[in-house]
Formats: structure tokens, C-alpha cells, sequence
């Protein structure tokens, strides 16, 4: 599935950053919302971040997000698993 925003162009260009990394910038801030609110695992979060597992805690970290506070490895395992 592929979703789009519209930003008009004054505030694109207010924004200052190229398509590229405005894109990445939407993606990584919905997955930390999702993943924030229970919504996806951290396999699903890394997995969408096109990173691994110990790369994303990482980022979670970094984004005041406690990776492992709530961490299920047995649920995270069971996910791969299907």
C-alpha cells in the first residue's frame, strides 16, 4: 500500500528539507507513533524502517521511546514465526 500527503508548496518550501528526506522523516515519525501506541510490534516497526531489530530499538532509544520496557520477545517471536 502506498499512501501520499499534500504539502502545499509554500510550506515545503518553509520546510527546507528535499522530498527525499521529508519522506523518510513522515515514515520514521509514524512508526514511532504506532509502535508508541501499540499499534505494531518492533519487528513491524523495523521492518517498515527497512532496519534491523537492534537498529531500531536503538532508534527508539534515541526518540525517548523505551524499547524493552514492554518488550514481548515471546510475542515478537510468534509474529516471525506466521
Amino acid at each position: 500500500m502506498q499512501l501520499s500527503v499534500e504539502i502545499p508548496d509554500d510550506i515545503f518550501l518553509t520546510i527546507n528539507e528535499s522530498k527525499d528526506n521529508l519522506k523518510k522523516l513522515i515514515k520514521q515519525k509514524l512508526v514511532l507513533e504506532m509502535y508508541a501506541r501499540e499499534k505494531i510490534s518492533a519487528s513491524q516497526g523495523a521492518k517498515l524502517l527497512n532496519t534491523d531489530i537492534y537498529s531500531f530499538m536503538k532508534f527508539l532509544s534515541q526518540n525517548g521511546i523505551s524499547p524493552i520496557e514492554d518488550y514481548d520477545i515471546k510475542a515478537e517471536l510468534e509474529s516471525l514465526e506466521k
